[in-house]
């Protein structure tokens, strides 16, 4: 019993309801950035399936704010915040967006193991990154993230029925491109970020 106390103690607790909190402050704050930019570079999805559940179109690009979410918690208190944060943030993302369908799950699982890898790497490093191994970090696990994704992609086009190869394999260069542009732009900024939370 003791155990399970020293496991839940207020010391323990209070780091992790902090980033969640932090993690979803900074998505909510993001996602009117991240909708605006959608809707002005046109990346929207119109609803002309039966697999989408929303009838008007909705902006896509919502990662953007869960990606930047779970980094900052992964790099400001750890792996178990990270895989929290970026499987909550996902959740609820796929939740809204597409309801529960038989992918859901995969969906979830690259931000899951990245928010944990992520966070190790930065608790390995007693949380001291420098900017070019946060970009680094970064880029590897915008990379693992846009793989596992292509994955579920596949696997949700074959069950869904919507397959084409030309927008599964023939989209993944650019979606890698974008990728990494973006993860060097967050990887950029990161430090900074971190660093004026970790006074506050």
């Amino acid at each position: 019993m003791n155990e399970i106390n020293a496991i839940f103690d207020r010391a323990s607790v209070l780091p992790v309801i902090l980033s969640l909190f932090i993690a979803l402050a900074l998505s909510f704050a993001l996602t009117p950035v991240v909708k605006w930019l959608a809707v002005k570079i046109g990346a929207v999805d119109v609803p002309k399936d039966n697999r989408r559940m929303h009838k008007r179109p909705i902006p896509l690009m919502g990662g953007l704010a869960i990606f930047l979410g779970f980094l900052l918690g992964a790099l400001l208190f750890g792996p178990v915040d990270g895989m929290f944060i970026g499987g909550i943030g996902t959740l609820l993302y796929q939740l809204v967006r597409y309801g529960v369908t038989a992918t859901t799950l995969l969906w979830i699982l690259p931000y899951v193991v990245c928010g944990l890898l992520v966070g190790a790497w930065a608790r390995k490093r007693d949380f001291s990154l420098s900017r070019r191994e946060t970009v680094i970090l970064v880029v590897a696990a915008e990379l693992v993230i846009t793989v596992l994704n292509t994955v579920a992609l596949y696997v949700d086009s074959k069950l869904f029925d919507y397959y084409f190869p030309g927008f599964i394999l023939g989209a993944l260069g650019l979606r890698l491109v974008i990728c990494v542009v973006k993860a060097i732009a967050f990887g950029m900024l990161l430090p900074s970020l971190t660093e004026v939370l970790r006074r506050a």
